[in-house]
C-alpha cells in the first residue's frame, strides 16, 4: 500500500487496514455498486475497535456496542478528514467514504485483506482486536497492487454454537430470525419471545457468541475517548427515562426509541426474585 494512504490512516487513529481491488468485491448496495463499477478501482477497508476496559457496575446484560455511544456519529467527522486528507495528498484521485451502506461487502473485503478470519457465528474476528470492531470503508479510482489473500475462517472449535441461546448458529452463519438480539430489538414480541428475553437477561442485542470465542480471549481493547466518554456504566430504567432526547440519540438502541429497551429492562425485573 502507498506509504501516504499508510500515513494518513495512522494518522486518524486507525491501525488495522488493507486495499483490496474493487472488481473483487462483492456487492451490498446494489445501486452503489453499479454506479462504481468500472469507475473505482480499489475498496480501502478499515477496522475501529470499540470495546474498551471499561466494566459495567449494573447486573443487566447489554451487547458492548449498545454501552458505547453510536459508532455511525464516530464515522462521520472521521470520512470528512479521511477524506479531505486522501484529496489532498491525490488530488487526481477520488475518494468516497462509507460505513454499514457501502457499495461492497465490508466484512467480505475485510477479509479479503487479511485483517481477520471469518467466525462461525458469520462475524469477522480481527486479528488485533478480535470480533469488537467497526468497519469502515473508502472506494476510489486510485489503483493499488492486488494483495488479496486467500480467505480464512476461525478454527471451528464449536464454543459459538453451545453458548448461543437462541441455538441460531447455523452451518452458514447466523439465522437472523433466531438470533436474540433480532428479538430484542423489535417493538413488538409474542408472549413466548418475551420469556425469551426474561430469560437470558439481555436488554439489548447479545455478545454470548463473542464472548465465548477464543480468538476474542487475547483481543486488545481501546482507548478512544469516543468510546470511554459515552460508556454506560449504571444501567437502569430510570437513567434511561431520564435522558433528554439528545443523549438518548448518542446510543445505537436510539433508533428503535427507548419504550423498546424499557420494556425488556421491565420483563427481566419480573423473573427476578
Amino acid at each position: 500500500m502507498d506509504t501516504a494512504v499508510k500515513t494518513i490512516f495512522s494518522q486518524n487513529g486507525i491501525d488495522l487496514f488493507g486495499a483490496v481491488p474493487f472488481e473483487k468485491c462483492v456487492p451490498a448496495n446494489e445501486r452503489l455498486y453499479e454506479k462504481y463499477k468500472g469507475v473505482m478501482k480499489t475498496v480501502l477497508i478499515f477496522a475501529v475497535p470499540y470495546r474498551t476496559r471499561l466494566v459495567p457496575q449494573d447486573d443487566y446484560k447489554m451487547s458492548m456496542y449498545a454501552r458505547v455511544y453510536d459508532y455511525h456519529k464516530k464515522f462521520v467527522p472521521l470520512f470528512e478528514k479521511l477524506t479531505a486528507q486522501f484529496k489532498e495528498r491525490f488530488p487526481e484521485n477520488v475518494f468516497e467514504g462509507y460505513v454499514d451502506h457501502s457499495p461492497v461487502n465490508e466484512k467480505h473485503a475485510a477479509l479479503l485483506a487479511g485483517m481477520g478470519v471469518a467466525g462461525r457465528n458469520s462475524l469477522l474476528i480481527t486479528h488485533k482486536y478480535g470480533s469488537f470492531v467497526f468497519l469502515g470503508s473508502v472506494v476510489t479510482d486510485m489503483e493499488f497492487p492486488d494483495e488479496t489473500q486467500e480467505i480464512k475462517t476461525c478454527m471451528n472449535c464449536g464454543k459459538c454454537i453451545e453458548a448461543c441461546p437462541a441455538h441460531a448458529i447455523r452451518e452458514r452463519g447466523i439465522d437472523p430470525d433466531s438470533c436474540l438480539s433480532g428479538i430484542n430489538q423489535k417493538k413488538q414480541v409474542t408472549p413466548e419471545e418475551a420469556a425469551f428475553i426474561a430469560a437470558c437477561g439481555y436488554v439489548w442485542g447479545c455478545d454470548e457468541c463473542q464472548n465465548v470465542c477464543p480468538l476474542n480471549a487475547g483481543a486488545l481493547t481501546t482507548d478512544d475517548e469516543y468510546f470511554t466518554g459515552g460508556f454506560i456504566n449504571e444501567l437502569s430504567a430510570g437513567w434511561l427515562r431520564g435522558l433528554s432526547e439528545e443523549e438518548f440519540c448518542q446510543y445505537p438502541f436510539s433508533w428503535r426509541k427507548r419504550e423498546v429497551i424499557l420494556r425488556n429492562i421491565d420483563l427481566i425485573d419480573a423473573q427476578r426474585p
